[in-house]
């Protein structure tokens, strides 16, 4: 999986700025948590979701203009 994301990532930076994805990258955290969820049925406990929540709100406060 982190060879994937390498190769993609490398990839898109040839197309787009490394400020437009930097944001992308800042999610990584997330939607692991969410697809560990999904594929391996791990509970999504209110830390969880209270942490994703609260790097979603990071992201938003770096990224806003």
């Amino acid at each position: 999986m982190a060879g994937f994301n390498f190769v993609m990532n490398m990839r898109l930076l040839q197309i787009y700025r490394p400020s437009a994805l930097a944001t992308c990258a800042l999610t990584t955290p997330i939607f692991g948590v969410l697809a560990s969820a999904a594929i391996t049925g791990e509970a999504l406990t209110p830390t969880l979701l209270l942490s994703a929540l609260m790097v979603a709100a990071g992201i938003g406060l770096t990224t806003r203009r």
